[in-house]
């Protein structure tokens, strides 16, 4: 699960490598929550730059995620995607797999750009 301070990687092209989750909603947050995020790292000539924050949705963790039909699922990292205020994503293309839970939570939009859904 993620928490406070932790450090997250970026799986989509919007800009960003990795950022540092500064907000959330509870004590951790899951995959398909919300939180707010500043940017640690970027790519060069991107628009996004070092120290903006953003809001970004959370894809992969490595701790176990329990399904609803009683199977478990594991990441090797934790990832997340950078989404505007409207909740889309800013990039147009997801890198990785990302959990059918993501479609299930109302983000059509990223599990629709990206390559693998699992």
């Amino acid at each position: 699960m993620i928490q406070k301070l932790s450090k997250i990687k970026i799986t989509d092209n919007s800009g960003a490598r990795l950022v540092q989750c500064i907000n959330l909603v509870g004590n951790y947050a899951g995959i398909g929550d919300v939180i707010t995020v500043s940017v640690k790292e970027t790519r060069s000539g991107s628009k996004i730059v070092k120290g903006q924050i953003h809001k970004a949705v959370i894809i992969r963790t490595k701790k176990l995620f329990k399904r609803a039909n009683g199977h478990f699922i594991r990441f090797d990292d934790n990832a997340a995607v950078i989404v505007n205020n409207s909740y889309s994503p800013v990039g147009s293309r997801v890198f990785g797999p990302v959990p059918s839970e993501i479609l299930s939570k109302g983000f059509t939009k990223i599990s629709s750009i990206s390559s693998h859904i699992i």
